[in-house]
């Protein structure tokens, strides 16, 4: 799967959502104002992770259905039609972009991941964790301190939780989630 270009009308209605579902968050007592992002990021992870969870491997698609599954619970009424009439391509925007959406992302997802790490004591739950999977596709190093840790229990086996293909259009060169390059599209596409 390539890398999506930045969707403005998809933007729209998924900035709409988020908006609205903090606003509901705060209104009926869920959390803080200052809490929402943190609430909806960490919701965010949940759905994704809970589509991952005991895959193989890391797609993109799954965390795709996951952003679906999100956006479909955190609609309502007219942001709930709006939704529905553009799924899928709010679903690959939000995929694609979550440090857009949520501007601790990256933090919170690694916070996540460790604190995964530090708490699941089954080995096969361990490889599984849809938590970790999404965190080792999205963050530089993350691979790398899971199959330590599965070293660390006693496998014998290094497990490729995230296609090598898949890890570099996500997290790209520099270590970080490749932002510029989905923003602007693939070459091929800017050219046109």
């Amino acid at each position: 799967m390539t890398l999506q270009p930045f969707d403005n009308k998809a933007h729209e209605i998924i900035a709409t959502i988020l908006d609205d579902a903090a606003e509901r968050l705060v209104r009926e007592k869920i959390c803080q104002a200052r809490q929402a992002d943190e609430y909806l990021t960490l919701a965010y992870i949940g759905a994704c992770s809970s589509i991952i969870e005991h895959a193989t491997a890391y797609l993109q698609v799954d965390e795709t259905i996951g952003a679906g599954v999100f956006l479909e619970r955190y609609s309502v009424g007219k942001n709930r039609q709006a939704f529905h009439h553009n799924d899928t391509r709010c679903s690959k925007q939000l995929a694609t972009h979550p440090n857009v959406y949520f501007p601790d992302y990256l933090t919170i997802l690694r916070l996540a991941s460790l604190n995964t790490l530090n708490t699941i004591s089954d080995v096969r739950s361990l490889r599984a964790n849809g938590t970790l999977m999404l965190a080792a596709a999205s963050l530089p190093g993350v691979a790398t301190d899971i199959r330590r840790e599965l070293r660390r229990r006693g496998l014998s086996f290094d497990p490729s939780l995230v296609p090598d293909d898949v890890m570099q259009k996500r997290i790209g060169p520099r270590g970080t989630l490749a932002i510029a390059h989905r923003i602007a599209g693939p070459k091929s596409e800017r050219s046109r």
